[in-house]
């Protein structure tokens, strides 16, 4: 057993030795975060009755951060303190949909227990005795278990967040365990070959139908299962332009700067809040990086101020080789025309006004179903095609509806016979058959710097019984 399968061994001693250096800002952070972490203790187990036990995530996390603090620092009392959050996750009698009828449990808490466990198993060799790493084990084997042979059996909705966070549980899992067993070989290969089918539906224009809140949460794991699978020897990024692209969609749906805080700093769309929930600093430095990017690196830099807080996965991802640089003549207006969502800012001087408009394609133009599968549930999304979103003078003019209300009368739009669009009879947005003749779409924009004119199409969005012939919107915004 080694480092190397979570974190490369030559690498991570390399950035050893870089922690009261270049990446001293970044250590600090995450160091402090450890340390108010070995004040605390676990919480006791409360079954929620309903759902996946969401309130477990934070102990993974914390699992996560200890660990990974312990290994930099070479601090005994890190693992100390890593084992006591560990112990009572091993110990909760469940971790999500218990109970049910098929005995199959998964959920986000997994993804989140399954990567801290995992970590710290890893990472703990020669800190913890060998009744502790026992008991680690026996749980990341029972629960990857439970997790595989339920994943084995679902049509998994491999566009969404959740699936992505339950990955990296079974890929980390299997990385720190695999002795040559075919078991622990299953679970690695089960998740590179969905990892696989995940790069083909990425949306190539950048932008996630979940939200700009749900893209933060989601795409930090989705970049860990990237890295993991290029340990293995599959880099996946190359496969889709969504990376290069995916920095502009988030940009364009964060406030106005001097308007950003902790606890608002998004402009929401579909259930996202108007806050993120993991970064975005790290989540920057990451795409900086990939992409040898100043200009997003400066994005990086200037986040710090209203970041949902510290990631260990920065120390990673932060490349000092990339220099921060404040684009000039950054686009003021920029059209996703995968997913037909128009973002447009009067400038970016941190005042500014911002008009957003969506009109497209619940999972873009482009979207092809994968062979055999049925299709995709897309959970967050709203039927929400010609809503629009106005931000000006720090507030909300016209705004998003918020969670869970995924209906069209909550939104901007007509209704027709009180009838709304396709995706609004389940709780959960789920659409028609995605096909391209049933897609609402931008069909012209005209833009410049007095005034912007979009012109939409959302006559094929409305159910059938609807009877809509023909529904156009145009918006002018004069600026």
């Amino acid at each position: 057993l080694t480092v190397r399968d979570l974190l490369e061994l030559a690498a991570g001693e390399k950035i050893k030795e870089t922690l009261g250096t270049t990446h001293l800002s970044q250590w600090k952070r995450v160091k402090a975060e450890a340390d108010a972490l070995t004040g605390t203790r676990p919480p006791k187990f409360a079954n929620q009755k309903k759902g996946e036990q969401l309130w477990q995530r934070g102990v993974g996390n914390n699992i996560a951060t200890l660990a990974f603090v312990g290994y930099m620092s070479e601090d005994a009392k890190y693992f100390k303190h890593a084992y006591r959050w560990a112990e009572a996750s091993c110990s909760y009698p469940t971790w999500g949909t218990d109970k049910t009828e098929d005995g199959m449990e998964f959920g986000l808490a997994y993804g989140h227990q399954l990567l801290g466990l995992s970590m710290l198993y890893d990472y703990g060799q020669g800190y913890l005795t060998q009744e502790q790493l026992g008991k680690i084990r026996e749980t990341l084997l029972s629960r990857t278990r439970r997790q595989y042979a339920a994943y084995t059996k679902e049509n998994l909705q491999l566009i969404i967040n959740h699936c992505w966070i339950n990955f990296i549980g079974m890929l980390s899992a299997g990385m720190v365990l695999r002795d040559g067993s075919q078991e622990f070989e299953q679970w690695i290969d089960f998740v590179l070959t969905n990892l696989e089918k995940t790069t083909t539906m990425l949306i190539p224009d950048g932008v996630s139908q979940e939200g700009p809140g749900y893209w933060q949460y989601g795409i930090h794991f989705l970049m860990l299962n990237f890295d993991l699978a290029r340990q293995l020897g599959k880099n996946l990024y190359p496969n889709s332009s969504f990376w290069k692209n995916t920095i502009h969609y988030s940009k364009f749906f964060t406030l106005p700067a001097h308007h950003c805080s902790s606890d608002e700093n998004l402009i929401d769309w579909g259930d996202a809040k108007r806050y993120g929930w993991s970064g975005p600093s790290h989540i920057y430095h990451k795409l900086a990086s990939l992409n040898r990017d100043s200009a997003t690196q400066y994005f990086a830099e200037n986040a710090v101020a209203y970041d949902a807080g510290p990631s260990w996965a920065d120390i990673l991802w932060y490349d000092p080789s990339v220099k921060p640089v404040k684009p000039k003549n950054y686009p003021a207006s920029r059209h996703f025309e995968d997913m037909d969502v128009f973002a447009s800012r009067t400038d970016w001087d941190g005042n500014e006004t911002v008009v957003i408009y969506k009109c497209g394609a619940p999972l873009g133009k482009s979207y092809v179903p994968q062979t055999g599968s049925k299709p995709q549930n897309i959970g967050h999304t709203h039927p929400d095609a010609g809503h629009f979103v106005i931000y000006a003078n720090g507030g909300f003019v016209l705004k998003n509806n918020g969670y869970v209300k995924r209906q069209t009368k909550y939104h901007n739009v007509a209704l027709f016979g009180g009838k709304g669009q396709w995706g609004e009879r389940n709780t959960w947005f789920t659409p028609w058959p995605l096909r391209k003749e049933r897609y609402p779409f931008i069909s012209d924009i005209k833009s410049d710097s007095q005034a912007d004119v979009i012109s939409s199409d959302m006559s094929a969005a409305y159910m059938d019984d609807a009877n809509v012939k023909r529904y156009t919107r145009k918006l002018i915004w004069l600026k």
